[in-house]
């Protein structure tokens, strides 16, 4: 490692006097800030195995910080509609086409050195609301759009880096993976199927058992399996115990 490397390492750890702090301008408190701001990805998305932060752990590792160098740090939100946009709404079974605007939530940051209160940094996330979610309220869907607007405004106000997994490229990767083991499963699983309805001896009952359960297909359709291969056993009992 070069020294001068080692230098504005050493640099971005040292803490400084209230003196020094307050002599400061916002940027270089804010630089200061970003430099020792660390918010690790320490959850886990459980659909593509990816690590992910939430915005509280962002502001466990920012409040300090922000206290030390004498900045103040408040939220705003506020409703925009962008653009009109076809979308589809559920009502007791029947499918009705509207026409509306898309809202978005945008979260706005002011950044106030408490020294110098004219000296502000202003930054913004945005989040689109959407309009409907699985398990959820409707009710909690702007409180959710605002949290993850909140969040990306942090991100980027403190240059932290953004999830990998929510680049539109990870994504479409990630999906195509995903629906291509999922058409692999359903080759293996109708394959699997086609042998037990074939089956005409008891000799390779055993071994289309151990095929099932080496395919790591999804639980239920190896039960599915595994129940029509006990049916298809004991149909071929009886046939051979009446011949």
């Amino acid at each position: 490692m070069s020294q001068e490397k080692e230098t504005k390492i050493k640099e971005s750890k040292v803490s400084h006097s209230i003196d020094d702090v307050k002599k400061m301008n916002i940027y270089e408190k804010l630089t200061l800030v970003q430099a020792k701001l660390q918010s690790k990805k320490d959850l886990t998305n459980g659909q593509f195995k990816s690590k992910y932060r939430t915005i509280e752990g962002i502001l466990s590792g920012l409040k300090s910080l922000l206290i030390e160098y004498r900045l103040n740090l408040t939220f705003s939100d506020e409703v925009i509609a962008i653009g009109e946009m076809d979308f589809k709404e559920i009502k007791d079974n029947n499918e009705i086409n509207e026409k509306g605007n898309r809202f978005y939530i945008k979260a706005n940051l002011i950044l106030v050195n408490i020294d110098s209160m004219d000296q502000t940094i202003s930054g913004y996330g945005l989040s689109r609301e959407a309009q409907i979610k699985k398990g959820v309220q409707v009710e909690m869907l702007t409180g959710m759009a605002s949290t993850y607007a909140r969040k990306k405004g942090l991100e980027g106000l403190f240059l932290i880096a953004d999830n990998d997994a929510l680049d539109p490229d990870s994504i479409i990767d990630e999906q195509a993976n995903f629906e291509e083991k999922k058409e692999d499963q359903e080759r293996i699983y109708q394959a699997l199927i086609q042998d037990i309805d074939n089956l005409d001896n008891l000799d390779n009952v055993q071994a289309i058992g151990r095929r099932i359960s080496r395919s790591y297909l999804p639980k239920l359709k190896s039960e599915m399996l595994s129940n029509k291969l006990t049916a298809k056993g004991l149909e071929l009992k009886k046939a051979e115990a009446i011949n």
